[in-house]
């Protein structure tokens, strides 16, 4: 097996990974850092690409995807509390929270990402808003 990616939570209690075995790509999965066993498979059609934490470390983001069309890549939004994905957002990738609530990412659209803009969203509200003035971002970074 070859971990291909991984961050751990800012409380240290868990740690998120994606890895390679035989040939295919696994995960998401968060492991317990303490060795109690509660180690939890999270749900992704794909191997994500990357994670980002909320400040509390109570959620984590994973986003990826393939091919040319923007609607093929996502974003995932897990709640470790309640256990349970709380948010799916498509045609996204490359996210970083700005705090507890509010999320920032690269919003993709038209065929081969003919147009990618930084955009941010509210979970409680789960409205999007296109930051203004910016076009053609890649990577968005705290």
């Amino acid at each position: 097996m070859l971990i291909t990616k991984r961050d751990v939570s800012p409380d240290g209690g868990e740690v998120a990974i994606a890895y390679h075995d035989g040939g295919r790509h696994e995960g998401p999965h968060l492991l317990s850092t303490n060795g109690d066993g509660k180690d939890r498979f999270l749900k992704m059609h794909i191997s994500p690409r990357g994670f980002a934490w909320s400040d509390d470390g109570k959620k984590v983001a994973y986003w990826g995807g393939q091919g040319s069309s923007a609607e093929c890549f996502t974003v995932d939004i897990f709640d470790r509390e309640s256990g349970q994905n709380i948010t799916r957002l498509q045609g996204v990738q490359n996210c970083v929270f700005l705090d507890n609530k509010n999320l920032l990412f690269v919003r993709l659209e038209g065929e081969a990402f003919s147009s990618s803009y930084p955009a941010l969203v509210n979970l409680e509200g789960k409205s999007i808003e296109i930051v203004p003035g910016i076009e053609r971002v890649s990577r968005v970074a705290k």
